[in-house]
């Protein structure tokens, strides 16, 4: 009983392993996927976190309470049309 225990123990210890090695071995890495990327959709994703960590910092600045505050909003094209009017300072 356990030698049929240890055996399927190392069977799927194996298994595991040389999936795990084939995954690290067949994906990209990060920097390869990052060069692959059009920069324009970087500079896009890069303005679009900036203006949502700008309306957080505002947010947090602001004196009314969060849930009264409006979030930005995005239209088709993944551009913010900014609320600056939704954040008393």
């Amino acid at each position: 009983m356990a030698r049929q225990a240890i055996k399927s123990l190392a069977l799927v210890g194996g298994i595991t392993g040389v999936g795990w090695a084939l995954m690290t071995y067949v994906s990209p890495k990060s920097e390869e996927v990052k060069k692959k990327l059009p920069e324009d959709e970087v500079r896009k994703a890069k303005d679009r976190n900036e203006m949502i960590f700008q309306h957080l910092q505002e947010v947090a600045r602001s004196k009314e309470p969060f849930w009264k505050i409006k979030p930005p909003q995005f239209d088709n094209t993944d551009n913010i049309k900014t609320n600056s009017s939704s954040v008393t300072k």
